[in-house]
């Protein structure tokens, strides 16, 4: 019969409701609710007995009702709703995101006599969109806090930005100064920066996580790490913490973050410490090649003014720095009369041409002699011998002239007096030789210190000394 067929009808239209994940519920039209299937139970923790008669605001929150009355009203007054997002209160009274779509159920008169409401859990979803809008803001933040920092204040915003995005008790940054010690270089706890300090990694999380990867204990981590006192008396109950690499894969630090609470959001916080390692990586990188440029400079700053050598640096062919040596070897009181002259201007007029060649070539990358003599010449007019020698480097791109001077003007005299002697010398030994060839004469040379000796021409004719007598002290005898 149609009556039949209408009960079975509602009997399976009863069982799909009821099979289905969805709260679905009625009202009467004072608000009061009338069914509830087990989607229903599932969502707001209550069973059907405990809530058919009751009112629908018990579902609410208190700051929802007026808006919900109106939803009632308009829905009374047949006008269409949208689905709409609000927020439904658990037994537990924690907080559930839910989609509403609202509709009528009318007798056969077209009466309206109940609201059928379908509720769908959204907190998942909810958490899910916060979690990666709060990790693309946090991102943000931490590009916005740090960009246009550089060392120590970069390290600083970084531990300090570190803590609030991850909601940490605590943030570090540790640089690796040996195998096995650790020295935080930013350390920061409620935004402020506290003293740095050193650490063992032994029987520590840290040594998991130092040149090795990434590792979060979300609770208990002083009952994994019994050995370190350090968190225990921090109370420190979850940690995270992330190795720091240079470029050539290389331990060289790491970056930590300690919780006076479990943590949840484990690959949130993973994805935050892994993104911005390599940034602080960099800057690590960076000061460390700034550190050795700096030392580089002072130790060839040391060499420079301290050396005998006088020592000049030209760029593009003007001098741009001596040292004292330097200004000894011209006669000069102050740098200043040496810096912003050209080579050509210290030398002779004879050596200008050749100086000024030797110039052009190196400023327009040619190859020119790096050693050569010359002659200088002082502020006074001196003229002095020197040797000239020249060395090539780039700083930041910039080419420059390394020159250094010596005079070599004793020495050269002493060479030319040197020469004359071994002539004279030479000159003497000849006329000796001619007289004693005249007189038919020889000599010997005897050398006590060697046991031999050297004989003449003339000496060796007398005695009939050839090449192959030994001449020793005992074949004298």
């Amino acid at each position: 019969s149609e009556r039949k067929k209408t009960e079975e009808a509602m009997k399976k239209s009863s069982l799909i409701i009821d099979s289905t994940t969805d709260a679905v519920i009625t009202t009467d039209l004072k608000g009061l609710i009338t069914s509830w299937n087990r989607g229903a139970e599932h969502m707001y923790g209550y069973k059907m007995d405990e809530v058919v008669g009751k009112p629908i605001t018990i579902l609410s929150k208190k700051e929802d009702l007026q808006r919900f009355g109106e939803m009632i009203v308009q829905l009374l007054e047949r006008k269409e709703l949208p689905i709409i997002e609000l927020v439904g209160v658990h037994k537990n009274k924690t907080e559930i995101d839910v989609i509403l779509s609202l509709t009528t159920i009318k007798d056969k008169d077209g009466s309206i006599i109940e609201i059928l409401g379908i509720n769908k859990d959204i907190t998942d979803r909810k958490k899910a969109e916060q979690a990666l809008t709060y990790s693309e803001e946090s991102i943000k933040k931490i590009i916005a806090t740090t960009s246009g920092n550089k060392g120590e204040e970069f390290f600083i915003e970084m531990a300090k930005v570190m803590e609030e995005v991850t909601k940490a008790s605590y943030s570090f940054i540790g640089e690796r100064i040996s195998s096995d010690q650790i020295k935080t270089i930013a350390l920061s706890r409620n935004g402020k920066i506290l003293k740095n300090f050193e650490y063992s990694l032994k029987g520590t999380p840290c040594e998991n996580v130092v040149g090795h990867e990434t590792c979060i204990y979300p609770e208990n981590i002083t009952k994994l790490f019994p050995e370190d006192q350090l968190l225990i008396d921090m109370g420190i109950e979850a940690y995270t913490g992330t190795p720091i690499f240079n470029h050539n894969n290389e331990s060289i630090g790491i970056v930590v973050s300690l919780y006076n609470q479990p943590i949840k959001e484990t690959d949130f916080i993973k994805s935050i410490f892994e993104i911005f390692s390599v940034r602080i990586a960099s800057e690590m990188e960076r000061l460390k090649s700034e550190k050795a440029v700096k030392d580089s400079e002072i130790k060839f700053r040391s060499i420079f003014n301290n050396s005998k050598d006088a020592i000049g640096l030209i760029s593009k062919g003007i001098i741009v720095a001596v040292n004292k040596a330097a200004l000894n070897l011209f006669s000069c009181k102050s740098e200043n009369e040496l810096i912003g002259k050209t080579p050509m201007d210290l030398v002779v007029d004879e050596a200008k041409e050749l100086i000024s060649k030797f110039v052009r070539k190196r400023v327009h990358g040619e190859r020119a002699p790096d050693e050569y003599q010359t002659k200088g010449i002082k502020m006074d007019g001196s003229v002095f011998d020197m040797d000239v020698k020249v060395s090539l480097y780039s700083i930041d791109g910039q080419d420059f002239s390394q020159v250094i001077l010596r005079d070599v003007t004793q020495l050269r005299k002493a060479e030319a007096e040197l020469v004359y002697a071994k002539e004279e010398a030479e000159a003497k030994q000849g006329r000796l030789n001619e007289a004693q060839r005249i007189a038919n004469l020889g000599h010997y040379i005897m050398d006590l210190t060697g046991n031999t000796w050297t004989s003449s021409e003339i000496l060796d004719a007398i005695f009939g000394i050839d090449n192959n007598f030994t001449k020793t002290t005992e074949s004298w005898l």
